[in-house]
């Protein structure tokens, strides 16, 4: 006699890791009033362990889940931050977009334009940022000497980021909307997506 179709146990696994993952992955405070809030600037990134959190002016560092924190000082006020590892990072400023190769002890300008977002690609040398406002998707594969700006239209760019070798942009104008525009060959071609969303979506 048969118990359970594959389709059935499939779905039951299924049911299993959802009810698993909700009993395990609870939420916990663990650095209550470690920063304002800002209205218009900040951001914060996980990877390899580490958590990076960027407000107005200081680049807050924790190896340990957020138990124990270590700041730095940040070259401007922050809009998007990202690290490839411990070392390589990016920020998107108000006034430029910043690099660091040293965990943030220090920055340098990387491009001397206000950019709302940007993402590391497949390697520290690869990187790619969105302007606020222009139209302007830069995209370097040599760690900023040359960039490339290829987007199909002049737009603003809200966001950037990278997974698996493919760049998704989202940006716009108020008419038609914003669109996300994707990039598979490290930013020389772009096509844009079929479905729009509100422009002054984030």
């Amino acid at each position: 006699m048969r118990l359970c179709s594959p389709k059935r146990l499939w779905l039951a696994l299924l049911l299993l890791s959802v009810v698993a993952d909700g009993a395990w992955g609870q939420w916990r405070i663990v650095a209550p009033n470690l920063t304002n809030v800002s209205t218009y600037y900040g951001a914060m990134c996980f990877r390899g362990g580490i958590v990076w959190i960027a407000d107005n002016d200081t680049l807050y560092i924790s190896t340990d889940t957020g138990i124990t924190w270590t700041k730095k000082p940040l070259p401007d006020q922050s809009f998007d931050i990202d690290f490839y590892d411990s070392h390589d990072g990016v920020l998107s400023g108000l006034n430029d977009a910043w690099i660091t190769r040293d965990g943030g002890a220090s920055w340098h300008v990387l491009l001397s334009e206000p950019t709302a977002s940007d993402c590391f690609l497949n390697g520290p040398n690869s990187i790619a940022l969105a302007e606020r406002s222009g139209g302007f998707i830069g995209v370097t594969v040599d760690g900023g000497n040359t960039w490339r700006n290829n987007l199909p239209a002049q737009q603003n760019t809200f966001c950037v980021r990278y997974k698996s070798g493919t760049i998704y942009e989202s940006g716009g104008t108020p008419n038609p909307g914003s669109f996300v525009h994707i990039s598979s060959d490290f930013g020389l071609t772009w096509q844009q997506g079929t479905t729009g969303f509100d422009e002054d979506s984030y």
